[in-house]
């Protein structure tokens, strides 16, 4: 990740919000989810699961829009049985 990061100061994005989006996947919603979400932009009940991460910049300009795709995101991944990780844990005992 280095060279991205080098890249992105360069440019002067690393400066910009970084709308990210981690997501706990259960194994049999991960192909479907990703074919489905991908070109739009607390641990699963699974004995598999894979984090799929967006990771991306956005200008002041363009911020809303990709905050919006994530949203829609991480509501694609709830509905396929997943989690969003640290937005949907457990509270502490």
């Amino acid at each position: 990740m280095a060279p991205a990061v080098t890249l992105l100061r360069a440019l002067g994005s690393w400066q910009q919000p970084h709308p990210w989006v981690n997501l706990l996947l259960p194994d049999e919603a991960t192909e479907q989810l990703v074919i489905d979400n991908v070109t739009r932009l607390a641990m699963p009940d699974s004995p598999l699961v894979f984090l799929c991460a967006v990771l991306c910049t956005a200008t002041e300009s363009t911020a809303l829009g990709t905050t919006v795709k994530t949203s829609h995101l991480r509501a694609a991944a709830r509905a396929a049985g997943g989690t969003v990780y640290l937005e949907d844990r457990k509270p502490l005992p």
